[in-house]
C-alpha cells in the first residue's frame, strides 16, 4: 500500500509539473500575439500546434504563395557500437553514460529537436559524442544505416543523407524498432 501511495504522489506531481508547462506556454503564445497585436488564440477550442502556427505562417507568407505545413518523416537508424572501457573505470557506468549519450533526453544526441528536417548524420559526431566521456577509451562504429533490410550500412562511407522532411531517430524503444535502435558492446574496464 505505501509503494502504491508513493506511485500516486509521484503521478501527481508529474502531472502538476505538466500542468505548470502547459500553463506556461500557453502564456508565452499569448504573450508573442499581444505583442504583435494578435487575437490570442481561444484555448477552450483545444488548438493544435498546426492551427497556432498557421496564424503565423499566414501573416509572413508571400501572397499568392500556398505553404503546407507537413509532418516531418522520422528515420529509423540502426546503430551498433564496440567501446574499449578504461581500466579503472566499470563497465556498467560507462554503459550508464553511453546510453544516455545516445538517447532522447536532454542533451543526449537524438533528443527531439538536436537535428533538423534534412540534416545528413554523420559516423563522426556520434563516435565524438560517445569519445568524450569519461571512461571511453575507443569507439568503433561497426552498423550504421536506416532501420531495414532495403538500406546498406553506411559505417565505411560515414554519412546517412536525409531529404528535406526526414529527420533521424533513435528512440531504442523494443516496441518500436521502426524507430531506431542500437547495440553497445563493451570491451576491457571493470566489471559490475
Amino acid at each position: 500500500d505505501l509503494k502504491v501511495a508513493e506511485k500516486a504522489t509521484a503521478l501527481d506531481r508529474d502531472v502538476d509539473d505538466l500542468a505548470d508547462e502547459v500553463t506556461a506556454l500557453r502564456a508565452s503564445v499569448d504573450a508573442f500575439h499581444r505583442r504583435r497585436g494578435w487575437p490570442e488564440p481561444d484555448w477552450s477550442l483545444r488548438p493544435t500546434l498546426r492551427e497556432l502556427i498557421r496564424f503565423y505562417v499566414d501573416r509572413y507568407r508571400m501572397t499568392g504563395q500556398e505553404v503546407l505545413l507537413e509532418n516531418a518523416r522520422p528515420v529509423g537508424i540502426d546503430l551498433a557500437v564496440s567501446v574499449r572501457v578504461e581500466g579503472n573505470f566499470y563497465q556498467s557506468e560507462v554503459r550508464r553514460a553511453l546510453a544516455t549519450a545516445l538517447g532522447t533526453g536532454p542533451d543526449g544526441f537524438f533528443e527531439p529537436g538536436r537535428l533538423r528536417f534534412g540534416e545528413d548524420l554523420f559516423a563522426s559526431d556520434i563516435v565524438y559524442a560517445l569519445t568524450t566521456l569519461d571512461g571511453v577509451a575507443t569507439v568503433c562504429l561497426n552498423r550504421f544505416k536506416r532501420v531495414g533490410t532495403d538500406y546498406p550500412d553506411r559505417s565505411g562511407t560515414g554519412r546517412i543523407t536525409l531529404d528535406d522532411l526526414e529527420v533521424a531517430v533513435c528512440d531504442n524503444d523494443p516496441r518500436h524498432p521502426d524507430r531506431g535502435y542500437y547495440r553497445i558492446t563493451l570491451h576491457g574496464g571493470l566489471k559490475g
